[in-house]
C-alpha cells in the first residue's frame, strides 16, 4: 500500500549514484500521467510525489524501474516500513560488500600499475616494467569486471536520454582502454603508439574506493534516526485473568493490561494501574535520569523501567504510540529544496552536457595544436574524469541529512530539511508565553481575603468538582495548606464562566469577574480586591462570592520553565532578539518580562494579531523563528521563516510547524539556532570542496596538466570530502550545555 496523504507519495529508491541521477528520476516521474510535484533527494535515496489520485501512483515505480533504478513505495502502517527499512538496510549492506569486494580487486590489480608509476617517477625512465600484454590482462578485468557497474549506469542514463556521472566514467576510462587496446592488437606500440591502460585502471580503481568511503559515512550518519524505529520490543507480558502470557506487540489493543518487570521497555502508551517504578525515558524526553511513575501516571512505549515492576493499561499501540509519531516525523521528513539547493541542481542539470562539449573542443583543440590524436585523447578523458558533479550534487542536501540527524540526537526533529538553512539565518525569535516559556499548569500566586483559610477552603470545595485547570489549582493550593473541604450540594458548572453550589445552606459563587458582574455583583467591588501589587504578576483571576458579596480573590500565575534564563541568555550569546507574543493579560505578561529582562513583549494578542506581529517582525528586516504549543499558535508558526513546536503542545501546533522540540525544554531553542548555523557552515564548506576540485580541475585537464588517473583520484576525493565533512557534522552534539558546538571545525 502505497503511503497517501492528501495525495501524496513516498518512493524509496536505490542506484542512484549522483546528482544527475536524482535529477533523471524527478523529470521521469514529473512525466508521468496525475503527476502533480516530484521531488527526490540523493541522501535520503527517496522520492516525494504529489499526485491527483491514487491510482496515478500505480505506474510511478515502474517509470523508476525503467529508468534504470530499483523503487519500492513506502508503506502506511510501521510494521510495512520496518520491514522496507529492513529489506533497504539488506539492499545497502549487500551492495557495500559487492562495492568493497570490487574495490579489493581492483586495488590489488592496480598495483603493478602503481608501483610501475612511482619506479618511473624516482628513477626518471619512461619504459614500463610490465608486459604490454600483462598490462592489457590486468586492465581488461579491471574495466569488464570492476567497471561494469559504471557501464550499467551509463546505459539506463542514455536509454532515459539523459548523462550522468556514469556515463563521463565510461566513456573516459573507455577511450583510455580502447586506444590502448587498439595501439596494442595494430602493433603501433613499437612504432610510437603508447599504451595508456594504467589511466582506466587507476580511474575505475579510485572510484570504487572513494564509493566505498562513501557508502560509510551515509550509513553512519543516520545511525541517530534509525535507533527510534526499532526502540520498542517485539513482544510484551500480558495479564489475562492474573496470569501471564507473552503475547506479539502488535496484537495488542487498548485496555489491555501489560506487565512492565524492572529492565524491560514499556511495549505501548499506556496508564499505570498498579506498582511503582522509576523510568529512563532518554529516548523520547533526552532526560537521562529515571522518573518516579504510579498509579494513574502516563508511561510511553520505549522507555525502560528500573527498580520495580507495574501493570500498564494500554491507551495506545503500534502507529500511535509517541515514539511511532515521533519516528514517523522523521521518516517523512521533508525534502524541501533549499534556495542553495536549487542553485546546485541547476548547475548540475547542465553539468554533464557542458562537461561532454568541454572534454570534445579540448581534444579537437589538442589535434589541432599538436596533430597527436592520442594527447588529445588523453586531455578529453582527463576532464571528462576530473568534472563529475557528485560533490557539486551531494554539497547541500547530504549536509541537511547530516543536520537533521545531529539536531534529533539533541531532541529536535527536524520535518522539514530546508528549516536547518532558515535557523542558521534566523535573527529574532518570538516565544508564545504560557506552556512554552511557562510550564502551562497555573499555581495560585496571590489571595485577597479577610480569612484566607476560610475563603480558599470554600473555594477549593467548589473547584473540587471541576477539572478545570484553575479549580485543579485552587484544590492543590488548599491541600497544601491542609484545609478540610466542606460538602458542596446543588452544584452546577456554567461553561466559560463559573460554578455556584451550596455549602452549608448558603450559594457560594466561584468564577471570573464577568461571572459575577452578570450575577448582579458590582464592578468595583471586584476591582478593589485585586488592586494588590501580588495580583499585578497573574495571568488569571478568579472570585468568590456569596450571594452579590465577594469574599475573595485569587490570582493563578504559570510558573515559568526553570531553563528560561539560559535559553535567553544562550540566544543573546548568538546575537538573537527576543519577542514574546501573548495572549495573556498585559499585567501578567509585563511581570514576566521584567522578571527576565525582555524588552519586546507583546500581551493580549489574539491568533489574527499573532500573525499580523509575525508580518510586521519579517516585513521590518527579520528572518524570524516562532516557537509555540498551542492551537492558536499554528498560524504563526506557519507563517514565520521558522516555525518550532513544544512536543508537549497540541497536534495542529506540531503539524504548522517544521521543527518539533522532543520535550519541553525551551533551551533547544538556540541549540536549533546553532545546528542551523552549523549546518549552513558545512553547506559552504563542501560548496567550496565541489567548486574547488571542479573549477581548479577541468582547466588543469584541459590544459595538458592532469593525467587521466589524478584527475579519477581528485573526483573521488572531492565527493569523500563533501560526506566526510557532512558526517563530521552528523556525529556533532548540540544538546543543551554544549555550547562549545558552535565552533567550526
Amino acid at each position: 500500500m502505497a503511503q497517501l496523504h492528501d495525495s501524496h507519495v513516498t518512493i524509496d529508491i536505490t542506484g542512484m549514484t549522483c546528482a544527475a541521477c536524482s535529477a533523471r528520476v524527478e523529470t521521469v516521474l514529473s512525466r508521468q500521467p496525475g503527476v502533480i510535484e516530484a521531488r527526490v533527494s540523493l541522501p535520503l535515496e527517496r522520492a516525494d510525489v504529489s499526485v491527483s489520485d491514487a491510482e496515478a501512483a500505480a505506474g510511478l515505480v515502474k517509470a523508476i524501474e525503467d529508468a534504470g533504478y530499483h523503487a519500492r513505495l513506502r508503506g502506511e502502517s510501521s510494521a510495512d516500513r520496518r520491514a522496507a527499512r529492513e529489506a533497504k538496510a539488506k539492499e545497502h549492506a549487500a551492495l557495500r560488500s559487492r562495492t568493497q569486494g570490487l574495490a579489493a580487486l581492483a586495488t590489488l590489480l592496480a598495483l603493478p600499475f602503481l608501483i610501475d608509476m612511482t619506479r618511473m617517477m624516482i628513477t626518471g625512465e619512461h619504459t614500463p616494467a610490465i608486459p604490454p600484454l600483462m598490462q592489457a590482462v590486468l586492465a581488461t578485468i579491471v574495466q569488464i569486471v570492476c567497471g561494469a557497474r559504471f557501464y550499467r549506469g551509463a546505459f539506463a542514463a542514455l536509454r532515459s536520454g539523459f548523462a550522468n556521472m556514469d556515463v563521463l566514467v565510461a566513456v573516459g576510462t573507455s577511450a583510455a582502454y580502447g586506444v590502448s587496446l587498439y595501439n596494442l592488437l595494430s602493433d603501433r606500440v613499437h612504432h610510437g603508439g603508447g599504451l595508456y591502460f594504467e589511466a582506466s585502471v587507476t580511474v575505475i580503481t579510485f572510484l570504487l574506493i572513494g564509493k566505498v568511503l562513501e557508502g560509510k559515512a551515509r550509513s553512519g550518519a543516520g545511525a541517530a534516526l534509525e535507533a527510534l524505529a526499532h526502540a520498542v520490543p517485539q513482544t510484551a507480558t500480558r495479564i489475562v485473568g492474573g496470569l501471564e502470557a507473552n503475547v506479539d506487540v502488535a496484537s495488542l489493543k487498548a485496555g489491555y493490561i501489560v506487565l512492565v518487570r524492572p529492565g524491560a521497555q514499556v511495549p505501548a502508551d499506556g496508564t499505570i494501574t498498579e506498582g511503582v517504578a522509576a523510568f529512563n525515558e532518554a529516548l523520547i524526553t533526552g532526560e537521562s535520569l529515571p522518573i518516579s511513575r504510579g498509579p494513574g501516571d502516563r508511561v510511553v512505549a520505549g522507555s525502560v523501567a528500573t527498580g520495580g515492576s507495574v501493570h500498564v493499561s494500554v491507551t495506545a499501540t503500534g502507529d500511535d504510540t509517541r515514539l511511532q509519531r515521533i519516528a514517523r516525523l522523521i521518516e517523512d521528513a521533508d525534502i524541501a529544496r533549499s534556495p542553495v539547493q536549487q542553485l546546485a541542481d541547476r548547475i548540475s542539470a547542465v553539468f554533464v552536457p557542458a562537461v561532454l562539449v568541454i572534454a570534445l573542443l579540448a581534444g579537437i583543440g589538442w589535434y589541432l595544436a599538436r596533430g597527436d590524436g592520442e594527447v588529445a585523447m588523453l586531455v578529453a578523458v582527463a576532464v571528462l574524469v576530473v568534472a563529475c558533479p557528485c560533490a557539486l550534487g551531494l554539497a547541500t542536501p547530504i549536509a541537511l541529512v547530516a543536520g537533521a540527524n545531529a539536531a534529533a540526537k539533541a531532541g529536535l526533529i527536524v520535518t522539514d530539511h530546508s528549516a536547518l538553512e532558515a535557523a542558521g539565518r534566523v535573527t529574532r525569535i518570538a516565544f508564545d508565553k504560557t506552556g512554552t516559556l511557562t510550564r502551562g499548569l497555573p499555581a495560585v500566586a496571590a489571595i485577597a481575603a479577610s480569612d484566607r483559610r476560610q475563603v480558599l477552603g470554600l473555594a477549593a470545595a467548589l473547584a473540587s468538582r471541576s477539572d478545570h485547570p484553575l479549580d485543579r489549582a485552587l484544590v492543590q493550593q488548599a491541600s497544601e495548606d491542609g484545609l478540610a473541604l466542606p460538602a458542596v450540594a446543588d452544584f452546577t458548572a456554567i461553561s466559560g464562566g463559573g460554578l455556584s453550589g451550596r455549602i452549608e445552606k448558603q450559594v457560594y459563587r466561584l468564577g471570573n469577574g464577568s461571572f459575577l458582574r452578570a450575577q448582579g455583583v458590582e464592578a468595583t467591588q471586584l476591582d478593589a480586591l485585586i488592586s494588590g501589587e501580588d495580583f499585578r504578576k497573574a495571568g488569571s483571576i478568579a472570585y468568590l462570592a456569596r450571594d452579590r458579596e465577594v469574599l475573595g480573590a485569587f490570582g493563578f500565575a504559570d510558573e515559568p520553565r526553570p531553563q528560561v534564563g539560559e535559553t535567553l541568555a544562550g540566544l543573546e550569546k548568538l546575537g538573537v532578539a527576543v519577542t514574546v507574543l501573548s495572549g495573556d493579560r498585559t499585567e501578567a505578561v509585563q511581570a514576566f518580562a521584567r522578571q527576565f529582562g525582555l524588552q519586546d513583549a507583546r500581551a493580549g494578542l489574539t491568533p489574527e494579531e499573532k500573525i499580523r506581529s509575525v508580518h510586521d517582525m519579517m516585513e521590518a528586516g527579520a528572518v524570524l523563528g516562532v516557537v509555540g504549543d498551542g492551537i492558536n499558535d499554528a498560524p504563526a508558526l506557519r507563517a514565520a521563516d521558522l516555525g518550532m513546536a513544544m512536543g508537549t503542545g497540541t497536534d495542529a501546533a506540531k503539524a504548522a510547524a517544521s521543527v518539533t522540540l522532543a520535550r519541553p525544554d525551551p533551551r533547544l531553542v538556540p541549540a536549533m539556532v546553532r545546528a542551523g548555523r552549523a549546518t549552513r557552515a558545512t553547506i559552504a564548506q563542501n560548496l567550496a570542496f565541489a567548486f574547488l576540485f571542479n573549477g581548479i580541475g577541468i582547466p588543469l585537464a584541459a590544459m595538458g596538466k592532469l593525467t587521466p588517473a589524478l584527475a579519477g583520484a581528485a573526483m573521488a576525493l572531492s565527493s569523500v570530502s563533501v560526506v566526510l565533512n557532512a558526517w563530521r557534522l552528523a556525529r556533532r552534539d548540540f544538546a543543551p550545555g554544549n555550547d562549545h558546538s558552535e565552533r567550526q571545525g
